[in-house]
């Protein structure tokens, strides 16, 4: 994650987005990363991302910014504006990560 720079999105993704993804994708693996690796959580449940359809890709694309997320086994929850949001590991376990899917294909 740090040979990605947060400047400088590629894959035609938005920079606003690419750097939201690189920020919360940081402060979540700090918090989150070594409990979720026992739990279960995958490459693609955490980090996906689906062309096409922004927010609804793995864990971290849904967040957006939030902080008030908890993570119990194979359940995440969270709360963004007052409305609850739920997310299951196993939910999009081939997905390519943010950072693949944009080193892939320039063209996104």
């Amino acid at each position: 994650m740090t040979q990605v720079d947060p400047c400088q999105p590629r894959g035609g993704i938005d920079p606003a987005r690419w750097k939201r993804l690189h920020e919360q994708s940081l402060w979540w693996l700090g918090n989150y990363g070594e409990q979720a690796a026992r739990d279960g959580w995958g490459t693609g449940d955490v980090f996906g991302l689906r062309v096409g359809y922004e927010r609804r890709g793995g864990l971290i694309d849904q967040l957006e910014n939030s902080r008030a997320l908890v993570m119990e086994g194979g359940r995440a929850s969270w709360r963004t504006y007052g409305v609850r949001f739920t997310y299951a590991a196993g939910a999009y376990p081939d997905l390519p990560a943010w950072w693949r899917l944009a080193a892939r294909d320039d063209s996104l």
